[in-house]
Parts: structure tokens; sequence; C-alpha cells
């Protein structure tokens, strides 16, 4: 009777050692292959007589089972620690050994400088003076990822003029039958070659005014895109509403667009290079709620940020709905990029004579060294340039040199509305040193026509902006 408890108790000993030991016990790899605590633990129990040996057997075949799952495990986590690839593609890079999962971060610095210089009657007329100013354009901090390639996300932020917006803040679903990418959250219009080429990738400093005047930036929504027929076609398809710039807004239908775009390549690139053609479409739908005004405004500045005064703007307007059509034209070939774009933004108002504003633009770039700024028909817009001959303090290389010219017009002036018509040609010089970092000196001659400000008509009336960027982007 003594001898069976006393085996008895050994053996709970026994197995309460063996559990302590499971559980502080993590071994590596080659640990899991020697002889393990609980093993020795078991020998010397069966030398002592203090089990029997089916008890020996069973735990013996137990303590195996673990030590073999042990030993997997053991061999999982080195893999996993070993699979960790880090890398840089214009930013650091995190993906595990199959790319199953990847992690990025990203972000950018525009550093502005400007100097606006009006004639007389300007100043005058909107009670102005010459303007010199310095200021963050923009500031972000970012990060991104995938998951099997089925799954992405995108968390941006804008830290610039001392607050926190959101710049592209959404999740993407890959690969979907039918529908291709399915993007839910805060992101841009799909509208437009300008806009859906980075600010980190565009010829100038500023967009056109034609952009500012009628593009209504980031919302949030859900989007469709894909690529078609060989990668040569692609279509976006959105439905957005107003948000702050916090991505805080109702979803009740207000102030609710439907955006769609349809873009590709229709001709051979061996023959013409990448002649990209595009058709953008919006349906705004205006809230009639009393708590959600229904007005519209379009405005401009001279395409400069160094002053705040929009020298052609139509004033706040009632409306039932709006309906823009922008049509597309790019083409890339070696060191040339040409782009026109024309937008048409068409107005149904509450009462009276419904007006058609309109605005254009077209631009032709070249680089002065062996580089270029590639298409990307993935987003139907263009990359980033990449120096084929970084810049070096020895001398080794130059960087890449591109000169750039831009004539923009915007006519907001139609029925019984006096916003103003607005020509800029613009000159630029920018300059890649290495990947990443980029300046830019602009120039622009702007000219207002047909707008009457505080009983001063304005034609033919000059100003002219000198502005220049100091950009790191990753």
């Amino acid at each position: 009777m003594k001898k069976r408890m006393l085996a008895g108790l050994a053996t709970s000993g026994a197995a309460m050692v063996f559990s302590f030991i499971s559980l502080v016990h993590t071994p590596t790899a080659v640990q899991a292959e020697e002889m393990s605590a609980a093993e020795e633990m078991l020998e010397i129990l069966r030398k002592m007589d203090a089990v029997d040996q089916e008890k020996y057997q069973k735990l013996k075949a137990k303590i195996a089972a673990e030590k073999e799952q042990e030993t997997k495990l053991a061999k999982a986590i080195e893999k996993s620690a070993d699979s960790i690839n880090v890398t840089w593609k214009n930013g650091p890079r995190f993906a595990t050994e199959d790319d199953n999962y990847q992690f990025g971060f990203s972000g950018r610095i525009h550093q502005q400088v400007g100097y606006i210089s009006n004639n007389d009657e300007i100043e005058d007329a909107f009670d102005t003076d010459d303007n010199f100013r310095s200021f963050i354009r923009r500031a972000r901090l970012g990060v991104n990822g995938k998951v099997y390639d089925q799954f992405g996300f995108k968390a941006e932020y804008d830290f610039a003029g001392g607050d926190v917006n959101f710049a592209d803040v959404f999740l993407e679903a890959y690969k979907v039958p039918f529908t291709g990418t399915i993007t839910v959250g805060h992101f841009k219009e799909p509208l437009s070659v300008d806009e859906m080429t980075s600010t980190n990738n565009n010829w100038f400093i500023e967009r056109s005014q034609a952009n500012e005047a009628f593009y209504q930036g980031r919302d949030s929504g859900i989007k469709i895109q894909n690529l078609a027929l060989d990668k040569r076609f692609g279509y976006a398809l959105a439905l957005m509403t107003d948000v702050d710039n916090a991505g805080n807004g109702p979803f009740n239908n207000n102030n609710s667009r439907l955006v769609g775009r349809i873009w590709g390549l229709p001709f051979s690139k061996e023959e013409v290079g990448d002649l990209h053609l595009g058709l953008s479409y919006r349906h705004l739908e205006l809230s009639d709620n009393e708590d959600s005004p229904d007005t519209q405004r379009y405005r401009s500045r001279p395409e400069t940020q160094v002053t705040n005064v929009r020298y052609v703007d139509t004033g706040n307007f009632s409306a039932d709905s709006t309906d823009l059509v922008v049509a597309e034209l790019a083409w890339a070939k070696d060191r040339c990029n040409a782009v026109a774009e024309y937008f048409l933004q068409d107005v149904n108002l509450d009462e009276g004579d419904d007006p058609t504003f309109w605005g254009a633009y077209g631009l032709v770039s070249y680089f002065l060294t062996d580089d270029k700024r590639a298409y990307n028909v993935s987003s139907g817009g263009f990359s980033s340039v990449r120096p084929k001959n970084p810049f070096t303090l020895e001398g080794k290389g130059t960087g890449a040199w591109e000169i750039a010219t831009r004539y923009s017009y915007l006519d907001l002036d139609d029925e019984d509305f006096d916003g103003g018509k607005q020509g800029i040609l613009t000159v630029g010089l920018n300059w890649y040193p290495v990947d990443m970092f980029s300046f830019m000196l602009d120039y622009s001659y702007v000219s207002v026509d047909d707008r009457t400000v505080n009983g001063i008509d304005l034609d033919n009336e000059t100003a002219h902006v000198v502005q220049s960027r100091f950009q790191v982007a990753f």
C-alpha cells in the first residue's frame, strides 16, 4: 500500500515537474534535439523503481510528443527571425521571405519660398501688397503595407500649418473578381492626369489653376479600379461624400458625388511612346438640408501659395447639382513629357440661368540630361524621376536637370457670374540631384481680365510670381 502511494506521489510529482519544465523551458532548435531535463528525470525515476513500466512508457511517449512540438516551434521561430528582408525602395521596406507580409514608411517635406508682385490696380482692388513668404507646403508621414498580395492599407498624415490632417487613409482589397482593386476610406477623386501624378512628381511647384478651381481633393468613400486589355487601359469608379480634414462627416447623401474615369494607351509604344488618352466625369449632388448648405464656389490663386488672394472667384452661390468633364491627353517619350487637360464645369442652379465655367492647361518638359519621368498606366499619371547619374561632391555625376513650361487659362465669367478670367504662363527649372531630393524654381506671368472688384475694373492686369521648392520625399 505504502509502495503504491509512494509510486503515485512520485508519478504525480514527476508530472508536475514535467509540466513546470515545459512551461519555463523554451529550447532552441538545437537544444530540442538533445535529451531534455524531463527525459533525464524520467530515467532517474525508472531506475529508482518509482514508476512501473506502463507508466514509464506513457510518460516517455508524452515527453517525446511534447519534444517534437517544441522542436517544430523552435525551428519556426528561428526561421521567422531570419526571414524578414529589409530593403530600400524609395523608402524603407520590410517583408517576409515569401513576401506574404510587407510593410513600409513614406513621407515628404516641401519647403517653399516665394514672392509675388502685383500691379497697382490689383493691389487697390484686393487691398493687398507685394508679398514675400517662406512656409512648409507639405510635411507628411505615413505607413503602408500588404498581406498576401490580397489586402493592403495606407495611413498618411499631413502636419503642415501646425495641424494634423488626413491625407490618404484607406484599406484595399486586390485582385477582386470583375472589379480589380476595391478601396475604402479617405482618398483622392480619381480624375485628371495632373491629380493622379503625386505632388512629389509634378513638373511645377503648384498644379494648374483649373485643378485648384474644380478639383475637390480627398474625401471618404468607396472606389473600384482595374486594368484591362493586356493592362493597356484602366478604369475607376468612386462614390464619395464630403468630410472634414479629420475624415469626419455625415453619410446621409448630402453633398455626395459619383466620380468615374477611363484612360489608356491606344497606340503602340514602339511607334509613338506612351500616348495617354483619358476622360473623367464627376456628378455632385448638393444637399437641400438646411443644416448642410448647398452652396458652391469656384476660385483659384495665381498658381502659388504665397498669397491667399484669389483674383478670379465666383463667390458662393446655391445650386442643385454640378457636372464636371475632364478631357485628358498626355505623352511621354525618352526625355520629353507633354500634358494637356480641358475642364468643363456645368452648374444646375436652384433658380436662374445655368452657367458653364471652364479651364485648361498645356505643359511641355524636357530633360537636359539623359533622364526621364516615366508614365504609369496603373494610375494614369506619372512616376518619380530617378537620376541616372546622381550628383556627388567629387563631380562624378550631375543629377537630372529638367526645363518645363506651362500655359493655363481659367474662365469663371458666364451668365450672371462675374468671376473673371485668368491666364498664366509659367517656366520652370528642376534639379533632381539624387533619389528623393529635388529643387524647383518657377516664374509665372499672370494676367487678369473681365473682373470687377470693389468698384475697380480689372482688364489685362498683371502680376509676377517667383517661387522655389526644396523637397525630400520617400
